[in-house]
């Protein structure tokens, strides 16, 4: 499989914190994301249920989880 543009992501994550309302899930996962992005292969689902103060749930059911998982995959 070939390598995930590491731009494209952050294009897309850029994006879709500039068009979701602040209080959208997507957009507080896109947020922590590109703080986060130097550490980005380390996070995992408890990490991120934690410092978003959501649930796992909430999180395993995001499809921008499905592409952050995608992502890590590909860059491993």
């Amino acid at each position: 499989m070939d390598r995930i543009n590491k731009w494209g992501l952050l294009n897309s994550l850029i994006e879709i914190v500039n068009n979701e309302s602040s209080d959208d899930p997507h957009a507080i996962l896109a947020r922590h994301f590109l703080k986060n992005f130097d550490r980005i292969g380390q996070l995992n689902v408890y990490d991120l249920a934690e410092e978003c103060f959501t649930s796992r749930a909430s999180i395993s059911q995001s499809r921008l989880f499905f592409l952050f998982l995608i992502f890590i995959r590909a860059n491993v």
